[in-house]
């Protein structure tokens, strides 16, 4: 079986790239550019299948709210818990609810705030509600914790990101072997439509830019190749993948 749950080094994607755009000594684009536009493609990637799982874990703010990472394509599960994230003493599940939001006091917004019968899950009476039903809603890029929530002293987030994000500016790039060939291409595009419009040479780079441009995204091309080789992946691939990108232990 192939090795889908590997990785490749940057290096491997953008010195090919970089070649294959008349620049290998990426003085044409500039060094910097490439290590962008490998971003903007894994970006994409996470956007169109969910490879690259992340989490966060931050201690509970008093005012239950959390500032999320600036890039993230989703958010799988919640967990509110006591003790060590490796040895938790006890934990539980906050359950997404729509549109809700604070300002850090008891009371809130939701969509079903007026809706107070027949709805266990989501009863929004303060004082009918079980003590253990634990929820929150994500606004405006900000995670709102119920007062429920205070039973807990950390939060871990699953959510979906791109590879590197400003949340975790050191964070180092993770390209998987399934789409090396299909971010190559990303990579080369990228760098050949900065060459038309910075250096002027649309005759020579136009025609390059769109030939690349139908390798990477045409029926067969090679984005269409990567996604298809994810969803070729058995259970436990899909999981592999998912738990080596969640980096369990590492901390966020």
């Amino acid at each position: 079986m192939a090795n889908t749950t590997g990785y490749v080094d940057i290096g491997d994607v953008i010195g090919p790239a970089a070649q294959a755009a008349g620049d290998p000594g990426m003085g044409g684009v500039g060094a910097s550019r490439y290590p962008s536009f490998l971003q903007m493609g894994l970006e994409k990637l996470s956007f169109d299948i969910p490879w690259d799982k992340r989490t966060l874990t931050v201690e509970r703010p008093d005012d239950r709210i959390i500032q999320l990472p600036g890039k993230i394509t989703g958010c799988d599960n919640i967990w509110g818990y006591r003790g060590d994230a490796c040895n938790p003493s006890w934990s539980g599940n906050i359950i997404l609810k729509e549109n809700y939001s604070h300002g850090g006091e008891r009371g809130y917004f939701a969509n079903d705030h007026w809706l107070n019968f027949n709805d266990a899950v989501y009863g929004s009476v303060g004082w009918l509600e079980p003590w253990n039903l634990y929820y929150g809603g994500i606004r405006d890029g900000k995670l709102y914790l119920s007062p429920q929530c205070c039973a807990f002293f950390f939060i871990r987030i699953e959510y979906v990101g791109i590879g590197v994000d400003n949340f975790c500016p050191g964070e180092p790039f993770r390209i998987p072997f399934f789409a090396r060939e299909a971010l190559t291409d990303f990579v080369t595009w990228k760098a050949l439509e900065h060459r038309i419009y910075t250096e002027g040479k649309e005759q020579l780079f136009t025609g390059r830019y769109r030939d690349k441009q139908k390798e990477l995204f045409g029926p067969g091309g090679t984005w269409a190749q990567a996604l298809a080789r994810w969803g070729g992946m058995d259970w436990k691939d899909m999981q592999d993948v998912a738990l080596i990108n969640t980096g369990i232990g590492r901390g966020a």
